[in-house]
């Protein structure tokens, strides 16, 4: 049986979604889940650390995409393939923090020096794939300056933001824009691979 606190995270994660965080105070919060302003605030004092709360869990969703398809005996291309679409999955269960992205850095320190330190993890993995690309002949050598850090920088803001893309693009966004964008975040590795790792793309992607 789900505890208070989880409720509580789930029904403000439900509203976030589906109103927007500018629109959604602890009243609402409160009166969604019929109980009174004082029984939530007993668990969360402040808006704000129901929103950094939900930060970490997004943060721990993403950890777990990338572990369980790092412990699973996938190539290197299928398991990119796997992640970015679990990931992007993730990000879609948490899209209210992409969609307020800018505001919420803005106003959140503590997820602000968080994300910060988080993308310099993030870079590491990164780099630290693109080797593992290297050694197995899958990926080429750098032809322009600072290619794969500027690969890096484009998939960080591709993956921030294409979210508020397809809000912005679309009437309403649901789950079936998911595969559409991991091909997006995908198809962004292709031009940098070896006639073997696009070989092996292809019949990943069976074109």
């Amino acid at each position: 049986m789900k505890n208070t606190k989880s409720k509580i995270l789930e029904t403000s994660l439900v509203l976030f979604n589906k109103n927007g965080l500018s629109n959604i105070s602890l009243r609402s919060i409160a009166d969604e889940m019929q109980i009174s302003v004082g029984n939530l605030q007993y668990h969360f004092k402040k808006r704000e650390e129901i929103i950094n709360a939900l930060y970490f869990l997004l943060v721990e969703n993403i950890d777990n995409a990338i572990l369980i398809n790092e412990t699973k005996p996938y190539g290197l291309l299928k398991q990119f393939f796997n992640i970015s679409e679990n990931i992007s999955k993730v990000f879609f269960k948490y899209r209210f923090f992409f969609l307020d992205f800018n505001m919420i850095i803005r106003e959140h320190s503590i997820i602000k020096k968080h994300y910060r330190e988080l993308t310099s993890s993030r870079e590491k993995q990164f780099f630290d794939f693109i080797k593992m690309l290297n050694n197995s002949n899958l990926i080429r050598e750098e032809v322009l300056p600072n290619e794969y850090q500027n690969l890096f920088l484009r998939f960080q803001i591709t993956s921030d933001f294409w979210i508020s893309s397809a809000n912005i693009s679309s009437k309403k966004i649901s789950k079936n824009i998911i595969p559409r964008y991991s091909d997006v975040l995908n198809q962004m590795l292709f031009p940098y691979l070896t006639k073997k790792g696009k070989t092996e793309y292809l019949k990943l992607t069976k074109v």
